[in-house]
């Protein structure tokens, strides 16, 4: 009778330790996929101010140039409210 308890305790170690392997390697996926997630965000958004900068530059020079407001707004498609805050 001892030999089958201790079996059963083995058994049920072993399924345990088998289980906090699972849990650790899902949670490194769970970390790797956070810090993909925060890698392309920060991407995502330097890459939308670069081209927030660049629509500033060439509203500017536009403006520079002669062009009216209205005009620069349709042609870069931007609010014209953005065109005012650009040329501050």
């Amino acid at each position: 009778y001892l030999d089958d308890k201790s079996m059963v305790i083995r058994e049920a170690a072993s399924m345990l330790s088998e289980y906090d392997r699972s849990e650790r390697a899902q949670m490194l996926r769970d970390a790797r996929a956070k810090d993909e997630l925060e890698k392309a965000t920060i991407k995502l958004v330097a890459r939308k101010e670069g081209i927030e900068e660049t629509k500033k530059n060439i509203a500017k020079s536009m403006y520079l140039k002669g062009m009216n407001k209205d005009t620069i707004a349709s042609i870069i498609d931007v609010d014209i409210k953005d065109i005012d805050k650009y040329l501050e």
